[in-house]
């Protein structure tokens, strides 16, 4: 099986932590493009494996206790964590070189929604494998020191977490300015490879936008602030453009943006993510109109690419009375050209864009049983004809 790679998955590409809050909305995918970290089952300052991996870097200009919670976004996902140190002075650029200080590899307590960490309440250094205290000791920080926090998902396909970070018996007072930030991370869909982009950043704002970030790169660290729109926009040469905006919450939080772009070749087949319909129409649901409004940008930002968008339904296997043949090519087809009049009202050429449905004929499960599997049925494709 071939494991997905995430940029930061790997100990060099380490996120900086710099406000007390880090959402991360999307689990880890993957142990980055080296196993760094493999172990024998009963160490307990180790995991045996790497699963599903995201690093994070702790700086601090203060010497304090640390504390932290991390936080599943679902009950059932397991994170399990190892708190490194790097000592000033010493040439750490490799995960061998760290030190072990804290970690917890316990089995996760879903009575108490899987929320592990470091706790004032907690009495060991290491908690190993199986059953155990879900929190670990709090750790002193010291300026001259850096730190690494790496976070473990052991299942496929979870949510993503929240870490909220707490400081006591500082040695400064504590700033209570803590601007939100936000880490962008843009990779190869299909390498999980990092990929140099040209990056614009916009805080939307009257009467003219504000420019953060107009630069080239594949990780940036913007920050932000709270209860204001953004703007992002990525572009690179044989890649499709990628288009978003959003507003920050809740204060004091860092965003975490993995974006994955999918490289483009005539005749190459992508499956647009995140566009629904509405069950038996051609209505889209709400959500739909991100992804809808990111492949206008696409086919704005690229002037010549001409496509093909190709409508697919879901078949359940199981229903006793089911419709006729016609009535599947016929929503599938409805579904195509429902995307084609969206891009059409909106700018793009006729002569840039086809539309053809497909019925049932090529679904990806032809025996879904779940939710998800029907929805990847339930797809449009667009097929690269020019660019």
């Amino acid at each position: 099986m071939v494991i997905p790679k995430a940029i930061n998955a790997d100990f060099k590409f380490a996120i900086n932590v710099i406000s007390d809050t880090v959402i991360c909305l999307k689990s880890p995918e993957g142990f980055g493009n080296k196993l760094e970290i493999n172990s024998d089952k009963n160490d307990k300052k180790y995991f045996e494996k790497e699963h599903n991996t995201i690093w994070y870097k702790i700086t601090t200009k203060r010497n304090c206790i640390l504390s932290f919670d991390i936080i599943p976004l679902e009950v059932k996902d397991d994170y399990d964590f190892i708190l490194f140190g790097c000592q000033s002075g010493s040439d750490c650029n490799a995960v061998k070189q760290l030190k072990p200080l804290r970690s917890n590899i316990s089995r996760n307590e879903k009575s108490t929604k899987s929320i592990t960490g470091l706790s004032e309440k907690a009495n060991d250094d290491f908690i190993g494998q199986g059953p155990g205290n879900s929190f670990s000791q709090p750790i002193k920080l010291d300026t001259k020191n850096s730190y690494y926090l790496i976070l473990d998902n052991v299942y496929e396909n979870g949510k993503g977490h929240k870490i909220i970070f707490h400081y006591s018996d500082c040695d400064a007072p504590i700033a209570n300015d803590l601007s939100p930030s936000i880490s962008i991370n843009i990779f190869d869909k299909e390498t999980h490879k990092p990929v140099t982009v040209k990056v614009l950043f916009i805080k939307k704002q009257l009467p003219d936008d504000d420019t953060l970030i107009n630069n080239e790169g594949f990780l940036f660290i913007k920050n932000i602030e709270a209860g204001k729109y953004y703007e992002l926009r990525i572009s690179a040469d044989s890649f499709l453009s990628f288009q978003d905006e959003f507003k920050v919450y809740p204060k004091d939080s860092m965003t975490i943006k993995n974006i994955e772009l999918q490289k483009i070749a005539i005749g190459k087949k992508i499956i647009i993510d995140n566009i629904y319909f509405v069950g038996g129409s051609a209505d889209f649901v709400h959500k739909s109109f991100p992804a809808l409004k990111n492949l206008l940008f696409v086919m704005k930002e690229n002037p010549k690419l001409e496509i093909e968008i190709q409508g697919h339904v879901n078949q359940p296997y199981n229903l006793t009375k089911k419709q006729n043949e016609s009535y599947y090519q016929i929503l599938s087809e409805a579904r195509a050209m429902a995307v084609y009049d969206y891009l059409i009202k909106r700018g793009v050429e006729t002569s840039r864009i086809k539309y053809k449905g497909f019925g049932y004929s090529l679904m990806k499960f032809p025996y879904a049983k779940t939710a998800e599997e029907m929805e990847q049925n339930r797809r449009v494709e667009i097929e690269i004809l020019k660019m």
